[in-house]
């Protein structure tokens, strides 16, 4: 690990570079008129297994705030939570039918209009199929590949409730995800995964809307984040804090400190930001379409502004002092979707009776986290 921190050392023309693009923006306490959901997602994978069944428990919540000059955020209404079982067999074409029916169950749409409606195939360029062919060429884990099934249906759940919470977000409002907008399967010719094309279509979405759909990670990637401090220190002042300021990455432009990593994702504008010293240096995913309709001015200086602007929006909802530093709606949403173990329990056992009152076998129940060592 030493020997590979040392390769954080940049060229003086690398370290002028980034020296360039560190920009500042203000401390924000005070935002007008100002409506932001947060989401996140959890689940229990698998939640029980029965002989050669699996039996998967998604959840997702998205939390509203609007911005309140005497409180800071108020809540003025809850969303329902979006809660989904997955009944998953080894059998291959039992499984690929209830995994897709599961999909959509949840994203509330045919899985080929997702595919179609989407942008993602877009970006794909000319190694994209038709919409029927894309379809084909999901990837569908086996129903005992509980790693991959996680990922997927914990993904196609966190994005299936922030299309549902874009109705109660107005034109200019924010929609925060957890995550990035990655897109791991863009550059494959066939296959790709069901919540990629969701990630897009709630781009799509958004945009319509005019809502800016940001995806918030805590791990921006950096080879040598102290390295990056240090230039911060340097352009800012060697009195200045190490917070409230940014690096914009922009498509077709290299970070030496986060060479050969997809940063930023097809499709998509990054932003480095750190917004106070108590918190790592967040990664902000933003759509480029949107970017470029809603950021992007007519000169550097004017773009300047809105970003700023825009980051300091970011700033005022991560005030709540139960995150302080990470925006606030993203955090209740999370507390909202996580399960107890209480709840995996009373669950596990709803389902275990409802099923045994159908004729199935007790004794064969099995709870998937205890035979692994995880209960």
């Amino acid at each position: 690990m030493a020997e590979w921190d040392h390769r954080s050392d940049l060229e003086a023309g690398d370290r002028q570079r980034i020296l360039e693009r560190i920009e500042s923006f203000p401390h924000t306490t005070s935002v007008a008129d100002l409506v932001v959901a947060g989401v996140d997602g959890s689940g229990d994978f698998p939640a029980l297994s029965y002989a050669d069944s699996f039996v998967y428990l998604s959840t997702a919540a998205a939390a509203v705030y609007h911005s309140d000059t005497s409180s800071g955020l108020r809540e003025p209404e809850g969303i329902e939570p979006l809660v989904e079982f997955t009944w998953l067999p080894e059998d291959e074409r039992q499984r690929s039918a209830n995994l897709l029916a599961s999909f959509e169950r949840m994203a509330g749409r045919a899985v080929e209009d997702v595919v179609g409606s989407s942008d993602y195939l877009a970006l794909k360029g000319s190694r994209a199929s038709s919409a029927k062919g894309a379809v084909a060429g999901l990837i569908l884990p086996h129903a005992a590949d509980a790693g991959n099934l996680a990922i997927q249906l914990r993904s196609v759940a966190e994005l299936s409730a922030g299309l549902r919470a874009l109705s109660a977000v107005p034109t200019r409002g924010l929609l925060l995800m957890d995550g990035t907008l990655s897109l791991p399967f863009v550059s494959r010719a066939v296959n790709s995964l069901f919540h990629e094309h969701l990630k897009r279509l709630l781009c799509v979405e958004a945009r319509k809307a005019g809502i800016g759909a940001i995806w918030v990670s805590k791990s921006a990637g950096l080879s040598g984040e102290s390295v990056l401090e240090e230039l911060v220190r340097e352009k800012l002042g060697a009195d200045g804090r190490l917070e409230h300021w940014f690096i914009r990455l922009s498509p077709g432009v290299d970070f030496p400190l986060l060479a050969g990593k997809r940063v930023p994702p097809a499709g998509a504008v990054s932003y480095l930001v750190r917004t106070h010293t108590r918190v790592p240096i967040l990664r902000f995913d933003v759509d480029e379409i949107w970017w470029r309709e809603r950021i992007l001015q007519a000169s550097p200086a004017e773009t300047l502004i809105e970003e700023q602007r825009l980051l300091g929006q970011l700033d005022f909802v991560g005030h709540d002092q139960r995150s302080y530093g990470y925006p606030y709606p993203i955090k209740a949403a999370h507390d909202r979707a996580s399960l107890t173990k209480a709840e995996r329990l009373a669950l596990r056992k709803q389902l275990i009776d409802a099923a045994v009152l159908s004729g199935m076998r007790r004794s064969l129940f099995r709870d998937a986290s205890l035979l692994t060592g995880h209960g």
